[in-house]
């Protein structure tokens, strides 16, 4: 016969154990306490992976226009993004179908895309996503147009 204390025991730690996994599994998907730049890369990860299903994507070139899932080939035609959140979800950004002049984010901020389409940081499209060339890193940003 199992003890009253033992059975206390048990279902104290299956309650434990629920609320840890529910709090660990929200915590996968929220963004985390973030800076702006790193708030940016987690979107922007977050997008790539509901569009492709993969944290792994490859542009070609320097065109800075994501559109092939994974490690593409040939190699020498295309760069593959290796993103850094693991959880990267629920993105606050969205594929959007407006079109720009060339130079209208200026001259060296580059607008990424994603199957060629451009990536808006809000809601109501005033900005959008962009590399910044000019840097020796892969540095994103949000960008309105200039008219």
């Amino acid at each position: 016969m199992t003890s009253p204390l033992k059975i206390l025991a048990a279902v104290v730690a299956a309650g434990a154990i629920a609320l840890g996994g529910g709090a660990l599994a929200g915590a996968a998907t929220q963004t985390p306490a973030l800076n702006r730049p790193g708030k940016v890369e987690w979107n922007f990860e977050a997008l790539l992976y509901q569009t492709f299903h993969t944290r792994d994507v490859s542009e070609r070139g320097s065109s800075q226009n994501f559109s092939c899932p994974g490690y593409c080939s040939p190699s020498f035609e295309y760069n593959t993004y290796v993103g850094i959140f693991a959880n990267a979800t629920r993105s606050a950004y969205h594929l959007s179908t407006k079109r720009f002049p060339a130079g209208a984010f200026g001259n060296y901020p580059v607008p990424v895309e994603i199957k060629g389409r451009l990536v808006a940081c809000d809601n109501a499209e005033h900005t959008f996503l962009v590399a910044y060339a000019g840097t020796a890193n892969f540095s994103l940003g949000c960008l309105a147009p200039t008219p």
